[in-house]
């Protein structure tokens, strides 16, 4: 069950981020500041997430390899926490313009575009439940053990 967690994240996050890479950077929203980080534009922000996110791919194949994926599931949690942050200060940014670009402006996943916070948010949530109940499940499974000795 973890494994099948952690593989449905590792294609997640490469998804999202081939999208956020595949974005047409010369759209003038591109070249606008990120309403939550006024201090960078969106473009910049968009290529350091997406690296972010290519990097906990990596990392979750190597958790995966190395035969502690819990640890994987820990920091996939932690990830989707900074996602969620971002998303409620996003929603509440008074420079808010349109919805939120977690697939990319412009991408070949175009046709996402306008639904893009609703799958993103679907991600996010299996993702953010998945991990929590997996915590959870390997915590009371663990303690259960441990009465046992």
């Amino acid at each position: 069950m973890v494994l099948a967690y952690l593989c449905f994240c590792i294609l997640a996050f490469v998804v999202t981020a081939t999208a956020k890479l595949s974005s047409d950077f010369s759209l003038p929203l591109m070249n606008a500041v990120d309403p939550v980080f006024f201090f960078i534009k969106a473009k910049y922000l968009l290529v350091m997430i997406s690296i972010v996110e290519l990097g906990v791919a990596f990392f979750l194949i190597k958790t995966i390899l190395s035969g502690c994926p819990m640890k994987g599931v820990k920091f996939v949690l932690w990830l989707c926490m900074l996602f969620v942050l971002y998303r409620i200060a996003f929603l509440f940014s008074p420079a808010r313009v349109g919805t939120c670009k977690c697939f990319g402006v412009g991408s070949f996943f175009g046709f996402m575009e306008e639904k893009s916070d609703f799958c993103s948010l679907i991600l996010l949530g299996i993702m953010l439940l998945g991990g929590v109940i997996l915590v959870l499940w390997d915590r009371f499974v663990r303690r259960r053990e441990m009465k046992k000795i």
